[in-house]
C-alpha cells in the first residue's frame, strides 16, 4: 500500500502539526506516539472511530503497509529531484530512489552514495554522523550543505580510514561545501579536504570547521586554483592550508586557526593572486611560510 506523505514547511522550517487529523499516516501506519493511523481516512487521530458506512475490510494501523518507491499517490506530494535544484538527504527516514531525493525528510534520498549520482547542484544533507564511502567527490556544480535550516547542528563526515584523497574532493567547475564538519581522525597520512580543479567560477568553502587532519584541512592539487575560503576554522591538523599548486588564486576571509603543527597557511610560491584579510590564530596573526601576501591577518 502506497503512504501518503504530508510535509508543511513553515518559515523556512521544516515543522509538521501534530495535531490530530492534521498529520496522513506514515509507512506501515506510523503516527506520533501520542495518535494511531486511522484507516478509514490514513489521518493520525487520538481514537478511531469507524464510519456508519465503513468499509471493515480496510487492514488495521499496524497491518504490513510497505511503501513502494512512489510516496506521493494522487499527486498529494511529489519528492522526485527536479533537475538543477537542491537534493535532500536523510539517513534516517529517506529512500534510495529516484521518486525521492526533492524534499527533507520521508522525501528524501537516505544516503549520500546515492545522492551523489542523481544531485547536480547542493546536496543538502540532514544534521548527523556519516561515515560511508569516502572521498565525497563533488563534481560539476556539486555541493554540500551540512546545516541547510541553519540551526547550528552541523552535519559530520568523519573516518579513521582517510587517505590523502581527503574527506572531500572538489573535481567540479564551482564546487561548494558549506556548514560542514570534516574530522579525519588523525588518520595516518589523511587530508581532510583536496581540491583537483580550477574554479570556473570560485569554488566556495564556508563556514566549515577541519579537525584532527593528519596532513592537511585543506590542499590544492594539480590545476586546484581559484578558491574562496571564509569563516571556517583549522584545528589539530599538520598544516591548515596548503596551497602547493604554483601562482594559485584564491581568497581568505575571517578564518581561524589553532594547533596546527607544522603551519597554519603555507604556498608552493609566492602566488601573488592569493589574497585575504581577518584570519586570525588566538588573537594574533596565523602562522604563514611563502606566500607573498602572508600573513593574511587581522
Amino acid at each position: 500500500m502506497r503512504a501518503l506523505v504530508l510535509i508543511l514547511l513553515v518559515a523556512g522550517c521544516y515543522k509538521v502539526d501534530y495535531t490530530e487529523g492534521k498529520l496522513s499516516c506514515g509507512p506501515g501506519g506510523l503516527c506520533p506516539d501520542t495518535l494511531t493511523c486511522d484507516p478509514f481516512t490514513n489521518l493520525c487521530v487520538g481514537a478511531v472511530i469507524p464510519p456508519p458506512d465503513a468499509d471493515t475490510t480496510l487492514p488495521p494501523p499496524d497491518a504490513d503497509t510497505t511503501p513502494d518507491a512512489d510516496l506521493s499517490p494522487d499527486g498529494m506530494v511529489d519528492c522526485t529531484l527536479v533537475t538543477d535544484m537542491p537534493a535532500w538527504v536523510d539517513p534516517v527516514n529517506g529512500f534510495d530512489d529516484p521518486a525521492h531525493g526533492g524534499m527533507p525528510g520521508v522525501c528524501a534520498f537516505r544516503t549520500l552514495e546515492f545522492a551523489l549520482t542523481r544531485a547536480t547542484k547542493i546536496i543538502n544533507l540532514t544534521p548527523a554522523t556519516y561515515s560511508g564511502t569516502f572521498p565525497v567527490e563533488l563534481m560539476g556544480t556539486q555541493g554540500l550543505d551540512c546545516d541547510p535550516g541553519a540551526t547550528g547542528n552541523r552535519g559530520i563526515l568523519t573516518s579513521n580510514a582517510v587517505t590523502g584523497g581527503g574527506l572531500v574532493s572538489f573535481e567540479g567547475t564551482a564546487n561548494v561545501l558549506r556548514n560542514c564538519v570534516l574530522d579525519a581522525q588523525n588518520s595516518t597520512g589523511a587530508n581532510c579536504m583536496v581540491i583537483y580543479s580550477t574554479g570556473a567560477t570560485p569554488h566556495i568553502v564556508n563556514n566549515t570547521e577541519f579537525k584532527n587532519c593528519y596532513n592537511n584541512g585543506i590542499i590544492t592539487q594539480t590545476a586546484g586554483t581559484n578558491v574562496n575560503v571564509t569563516n571556517s576554522s583549522f584545528h589539530d591538523n599538520a598544516r591548515g592550508i596548503w596551497w602547493i599548486v604554483a601562482n594559485t588564486q584564491g581568497v581568505m576571509t575571517n578564518n581561524s586557526f589553532a594547533n596546527n603543527s607544522f603551519m597554519d597557511i603555507d604556498c608552493q610560491d609566492a602566488s601573488a593572486s592569493l589574497t585575504g584579510t581577518g584570519n586570525h590564530n588566538g588573537a594574533g596573526a596565523p602562522a604563514c611560510d611563502q606566500c607573498q601576501n602572508c600573513p593574511f591577518g587581522p
